[in-house]
């Protein structure tokens, strides 16, 4: 398992993230209404501000080998998870959610 995006929730997204540039001078991947994508200085790793999930304050993404065996371990343990479901970019993922944070477990497809 890796971690493979960290996304922000913001209202306001575009204002969110001039924080980040202006503060930390974080530079700017992306910038589409609702989505703020800032390179976060690590390879293949996305830092997002988003206005996607206002419920959240946080979502945490790891990619995964083996999407099934996961699902299984944490629903065997007990904890609440959403069904599979078609993800982006051509994945498969699933969520659940600790102390108010999003976790998405995702794998390619």
């Amino acid at each position: 398992m890796k971690l493979h995006e960290i996304e922000i929730f913001s209202e306001n997204p575009a204002q969110s993230a001039a924080f980040y540039r202006d503060s930390l001078q974080l530079s700017t991947k992306l910038s589409i209404q609702d989505l703020q994508v800032l390179d976060a200085g690590v390879p293949n790793f996305d830092f997002n501000i988003s206005a996607h999930h206002p419920e959240f304050k946080l979502s945490l993404s790891f990619l995964v080998e083996d999407l099934t065996a996961i699902y299984t371990r944490l629903e065997a343990a007990g904890l609440i998870v959403s069904p599979i479901y078609e993800s982006h970019l051509g994945m498969k993922g699933f969520h659940i959610v600790n102390n108010g944070v999003r976790i998405v477990i995702h794998s390619q497809t």
